[in-house]
């Protein structure tokens, strides 16, 4: 069904914002009185909020540039340095042409996972090593995806530092909401060329090491060491910062899977094993029957996407009841939906449960689609992080972590965007106006170590919990950004409704995704929606998903 030219309205209505701004305005000064008065000083000797003479900012994707930008602003006047580092090298392509005809305005060198540089040539006998691939379309709108002070998409929203102006908004509002991943690393590029990033990265830069300088001092210096490919002359070097902020990303590391695994550790089965990283182009896969392992976005998207040339495709969730007695698993075109991958051999794969179904003939391929691990090689036994630092392969914890960001016995290094299943540019960025808003702040040591203790140990929100879902944030990444925002500073009914409007679209985005079967056609990334911050809506100019309701309305 296609509702064109039909526009509906949600509107978080006065009494949700207020409800929320009021409690977390009552939180916001508790916040401020508890990390004034109990930060292990006298009050006559406590540590004032001060701009830091150098920060360090670890990588140059969306995290690394939003933390970059926030901290250019909140020490604007002062002779702070900051500097990005970043491993891969800089090549600007704004004058050349695109393949669509238009200029080609993307920075090669930055955006992090949306940098994306295909896969080796097969005479290299090299593998992908980065997630984005040929194809891939964001499953988030770009209305709810761009930074505050730099809108994306169908959006109105008022300049604060201009009277009666409205902040630019980047992009064509006529295109669809979800953006190729070529528009996404347009849109970083246009994000540090608007904001005089650039000029604060070090390119071909890529750290080797990270350490405490004094371990007495909660709030040391810290010390990097990093070598450099850009410039020959500076092979290798090393700094001291007051603040270093680790943005390197998440999704480098595949996680392993211990029924399925690569290194010759399941040797019966005789087909291709590979991980999603690895997926690039699924011309690669015509003809052959593909299992992917791991049911959430990325294993979704690719068998989607095999499918097209593929024989058949299963996709095994290990949410799913296992199958029993005569149960059929569900099946749409030739994307057929598993439980739990449980025995892989040469003869077949079996499936949790007991049905005739729950065995599956005939399978060359596996994809695992089961996630990624925390990775930090520049961390180790000498960075002097103290005995409970952690950051263990499978556990996809990392540990001892204050509010999820701030190491907590040493909170001048703080690790942005590990929170998963988020909404991830705004969260990115008020974690890091939280960070610049309180060096040399914080409650005590103690409470800080009580606190991230009892985050480690917590297995997430969820109850029960598990400990791979520590930075799960699902559903409660609001209260975590209203939280962050608190602690920046910045929390009040504008912000309030800026985060409220993004949960509706969020949610409203969430409800069309969920009601495509797994791997089916994926109609909802031609909506189109519309924002408007000032009125505190949005409406839904274009879809092809019918809901069974067709009024959205932002509930809390």
């Amino acid at each position: 069904m296609t509702f064109a030219n039909k526009l509906h309205f949600g509107r978080v209505s006065s009494y949700i914002i207020i409800g929320p701004f009021l409690i977390f305005s009552v939180h916001c000064v508790l916040i401020h009185a508890y990390t004034s008065t109990n930060n292990g000083a006298a009050v006559d000797e406590m540590r004032v909020p001060n701009s830091p003479k150098s920060v360090a900012i670890i990588g140059a994707g969306a995290a690394g540039l939003a933390t970059a930008r926030v901290f250019a602003r909140a020490t604007e006047g002062t002779d702070c340095v900051i500097r990005v580092f970043e491993k891969h090298e800089k090549k600007d392509n704004r004058d050349r042409g695109s393949s669509n005809g238009k200029d080609d305005e993307r920075i090669f060198g930055i955006g992090g996972v949306w940098h994306y540089e295909g896969s080796p040539p097969m005479s290299s006998n090299q593998k992908k090593n980065k997630p984005m691939y040929k194809y891939l379309r964001t499953n988030l709108p770009r209305e709810i995806m761009g930074f505050r002070e730099r809108p994306w998409g169908n959006v109105k929203r008022n300049d604060w530092r201009v009277e009666d102006s409205l902040m630019p908004s980047f992009g064509d509002p006529d295109d669809y909401s979800y953006p190729t991943h070529e528009e996404v690393h347009s849109y970083l590029s246009d994000y540090a060329r608007h904001f005089n990033l650039t000029q604060k990265i070090s390119f071909g830069c890529e750290i080797k090491s990270l350490q405490i300088v004094n371990q007495d001092d909660e709030w040391s210096p810290i010390r990097l060491e990093w070598s450099c490919t850009e410039n020959e002359s500076c092979s290798h070097e090393e700094g001291v910062f007051n603040i270093v902020c680790v943005a390197n990303g998440h999704y480098a590391k595949p996680a392993p899977l211990t029924i399925i695994a690569k290194d010759d550790q399941s040797p019966a089965f005789k087909g291709t094993i590979m991980y999603a990283v690895e997926y690039d182009d699924p011309q690669a896969f015509e003809g052959k029957v593909v299992l992917c392992v791991g049911a959430r976005a990325s294993g979704s998207d690719l068998a989607r996407e095999i499918s097209q040339y593929a024989s058949a495709v299963y996709l095994s969730d290990s949410t799913l009841d296992p199958l029993l007695g005569d149960d059929i698993p569900r099946s749409h075109g030739n994307v057929t939906v598993m439980p739990r991958t449980e025995v892989v051999t040469d003869e077949y794969i079996k499936f949790n449960g007991s049905s005739k179904e729950s065995i599956v003939k005939g399978i060359d391929t596996i994809i695992l689609c089961n996630g990624y691990d925390y990775d930090f090689p520049f961390i180790n036994d000498g960075s002097m992080l103290g005995d409970d630092w952690s950051c263990v392969t499978g556990e996809r914890r990392v540990a001892p972590l204050y509010e999820q960001l701030w190491h907590a016995r040493y909170p001048s290094l703080a690790f942005v965007g590990l929170p998963h299943s988020v909404l991830p540019f705004p969260l990115f960025e008020l974690q890091a106006e939280a960070i610049a808003a309180q060096f040399g702040l914080l409650p005590t040591l103690d409470n800080r170590m009580k606190a991230a203790i009892k985050d480690a140990n917590g297995g997430g929100p969820n109850v029960p919990g598990r400990v791979q879902d520590t930075h799960f944030l699902g559903g409660f990444q609001w209260d975590y950004c209203r939280k962050m925002s608190c602690l920046a500073g910045n929390y009040d009914d504008r912000m309030e409704g800026y985060l409220s409007l993004n949960k509706a679209i969020y949610d409203h985005a969430g409800k069309e995704r969920k009601s495509m079967f797994p791997g089916a056609s994926d109609f909802y990334r031609k909506t189109r929606y519309e924002r408007d911050d000032n009125l505190n809506s949005f409406g839904v100019v274009y879809s092809d998903v019918a809901l069974e309701e067709t009024n959205i309305i932002a509930n809390d």
